[in-house]
């Protein structure tokens, strides 16, 4: 692994925590424009196991959210999969500590969020 690969994928770790405190800040204040500022203009949501989206870009991606906000907040379990284009972390909702809900994958393009998809493991999308 080169120095600048170790850096590239540390700096995907950075944008993961990152992402997750401007989420559940914006389940907290309904404020989602601090979270789309890691998303490229042209960033996309896509779900996968529930019935939303898919949101691309910006103006999109908040209206999304607005109009079907989540109603918890999420902690990362672990991360499965960090390369400096790929990103991919299991998740929890905080009101069901360390149960595994699904996946956030991530599509990265240097420091910015190209593409997130929200992967909902099937039996939890059926108790939500």
């Amino acid at each position: 692994m080169t120095v600048d690969t170790a850096e590239r994928e540390s700096a995907a770790l950075e944008l993961l925590a990152d992402h997750v405190r401007r989420f559940n800040h914006g389940v907290r204040t309904a404020d989602w424009r601090p979270m789309l500022q890691n998303f490229s203009t042209d960033g996309m949501i896509v779900f996968d196991g529930v019935r939303v989206g898919p949101f691309r870009g910006h103006d999109a991606i908040e209206r999304g959210y607005r109009e079907q906000p989540p109603d918890d907040t999420i902690t990362v379990l672990e991360v499965i999969e960090n390369s400096p284009e790929r990103l991919i972390a299991s998740f929890a909702w905080d009101n069901r500590p360390g149960v595994r809900v699904g996946e956030l994958r991530f599509a990265l393009d240097g420091k910015q969020i190209q593409r997130l998809t929200i992967r909902v493991d099937r039996a939890q999308a059926a108790i939500r």
